[in-house]
């Protein structure tokens, strides 16, 4: 259909993520134990806050048990610690210091395309970069799927293709624009857009994908003449 993706990252501006190695749940809280889950609702309903849950495809479970990590956006913060159980899951309030991670969906109870798209994109993905892809669940906007969150930065994006997503993720991670962004997570929807516009040049085109599976279209932004418009000081 074409639908534009910008302004539709998620809002919430702390994540909470918690290595499980899966079957995922729909709802992904419900995948955690018992005795942890009131917590980490009581958690979420307490701030601007998501949970994701997340496993490393190129790594095999061990004794190390369970990374438990939080990003804050806000801060550009990712810290993280190793728990034995989770069932001693406590929401992170320090830790040492991560290094980025690409999430990337894959949550196929929430939505197939998801599982499709998505684990295709990882498999590409960890081929290139190992120690940072993470396979997650749902990110929001699965229609635009396949979609992944890059931390601690909060950019987001959709629409990634096996064949053009490690020249996507490298141009994401070294802070250039692509056609693929979603926006900025911990913005609210219409500050993803604005801050997208207040970086556009005047008569510079830029590109986005028309829908998934075809070629880019090349729009050329409509930016206001603040100075020459009625009433401007």
């Amino acid at each position: 259909m074409g639908e534009p993706m910008l302004g539709t990252a998620p809002i919430a501006s702390e994540w909470l993520l918690v290595e499980h190695p899966g079957p995922w749940e729909r709802d992904a809280v419900e995948s955690l134990p018992d005795a942890v889950r009131p917590k980490v609702r009581l958690w979420m309903g307490a701030g601007n806050r998501r949970v994701q849950l997340i496993r490393q495809p190129s790594r095999r479970p061990s004794g190390e048990g369970h990374l438990v990590a939080h990003a804050d956006l806000t801060t550009g913060m990712l810290t993280g610690r190793r728990v034995a159980s989770l069932e001693r899951l406590t929401v992170p309030t320090d830790g040492e210091p991560l290094p980025h991670m690409v999430l990337v969906c894959v949550h196929g109870r929430r939505d197939r395309c998801c599982a499709e798209h998505g684990r295709a994109v990882a498999d590409v993905l960890v081929a290139a970069m190992p120690d940072a892809v993470w396979e997650t669940t749902h990110l929001g906007g699965h229609r635009f799927a396949a979609t992944a969150a890059l931390l601690p930065s909060g950019r987001v994006l959709g629409r990634l293709r096996p064949e053009t997503v490690t020249a996507t993720i490298t141009s994401a991670l070294a802070g250039q624009p692509t056609s693929h962004d979603r926006g900025q997570a911990g913005l609210a929807e219409r500050d993803q857009v604005v801050a997208v516009a207040g970086a556009a040049v005047r008569g510079r085109e830029l590109l986005r994908p028309a829908s998934c599976g075809t070629e880019p279209v090349h729009v050329t932004p409509w930016i206001p003449d603040f100075d020459s418009a009625p009433g401007a000081d």
